[in-house]
């Protein structure tokens, strides 16, 4: 097995997949690490209306593609789990991964993308998967014919609850702020019929059967007028936004934001020579097509960086 590199990419999502393309279109020996899921977070929205070039593609199909795409060029691709990057004594760096293989790549990309958010209230952790879910496009099909609540406002939340009014009976947008979302995903939500909102409002609670295996109702409260209500539900989707995973950027000491972001310039390098980040790590705008451009340019300046040395 090729242990050495000279690009190793921490994710396998579209900023790590055209850093990839990139790469080894400047001749560059690289390595692709991804533990779940290619296409990352990619893979959650069922269907992408917003990438240049397809009017209407599905996102496994268009994560199919990516990877399809930096494979072809040559990349190696790993089902490794990145569990820590250190400098290496002799220059460059170590990636450590969580089966214990070491790997020394003379540049780094983080590409590790971000982490569903939690709600923090009672019942979400001791009903997860008992109809507690952060994955539509995962477990929509569980919810055939039932009533189900997907918290939040943005365009992961109005895209699950499009997704969940094919299968569900009745679907509830619980949201405490005016939606974030694209106009165009709000107005297809609100002109489906299956579709309600529930406008101000915040979960407190999400309450489970007596023995503890499902989903019951949700306990929500208005924010103006403190009027609190219990709902009956079979499954929530949980869809409130991303917490960046950097949490391997520790040993490099890479420079992260008070949300935990990699911060990085105009040309994706972090504070530590020879490392570059790109995608939702970074937070920028977590769209595919603005994953994909940062990918891009961490490739380039990596490839600057080695032309350098």
């Amino acid at each position: 097995m090729e242990k050495k590199f000279d690009v190793g990419i921490v994710g396998g999502g579209p900023a790590g997949l055209s850093a990839a393309v990139y790469a080894q279109r400047r001749g560059l020996r690289c390595a692709v690490f991804e533990g779940k899921t290619w296409g990352g977070a990619l893979v959650g929205h069922h269907l992408i209306e917003n990438y240049p070039g397809f009017d209407k593609i599905d996102s496994q199909e268009l994560a199919d593609k990516m990877r399809g795409h930096a494979e072809g060029l040559g990349a190696t691709l790993f089902v490794k789990q990145v569990g820590e990057i250190e400098p290496a004594p002799g220059g460059g760096f170590l990636v450590k991964t969580d089966d214990l293989q070491e790997f020394s790549v003379r540049t780094v990309i983080i590409a590790s993308g971000a982490a569903y958010k939690n709600l923090g209230v009672p019942g979400e952790k001791e009903l997860a998967g008992r109809g507690v879910s952060y994955c539509a496009t995962c477990d929509a099909p569980f919810f055939k014919g039932k009533t189900v609540a997907v918290i939040g406002g943005g365009n992961m939340a109005f895209t699950t609850a499009l997704l969940l009014a094919d299968v569900a009976q009745r679907v509830l947008v619980v949201h405490r702020h005016p939606p974030v979302a694209e106009e165009a995903l709000v107005a297809r939500a609100r002109g489906n019929s299956k579709i309600e909102f529930l406008a101000d409002f915040a979960v407190t609670s999400i309450n489970g059967s007596n023995d503890g295996k499902r989903v019951e109702s949700v306990r929500i409260k208005n924010s103006k007028t403190q009027e609190e209500k219990t709902i009956a539900v079979n499954g929530v989707f949980i869809n409130v936004g991303l917490s960046p995973l950097t949490a391997l950027c520790t040993p490099l000491r890479v420079k992260t934001d008070e949300r935990g972001n990699v911060v990085a310039d105009g040309k994706q390098a972090s504070n530590v020579p020879g490392v570059f980040a790109a995608g939702d790590c970074v937070g920028r705008l977590r769209q595919i097509v603005w994953a994909a451009a940062e990918g891009a340019q961490a490739a380039l300046s990596a490839y600057d960086y080695l032309k350098k040395k």
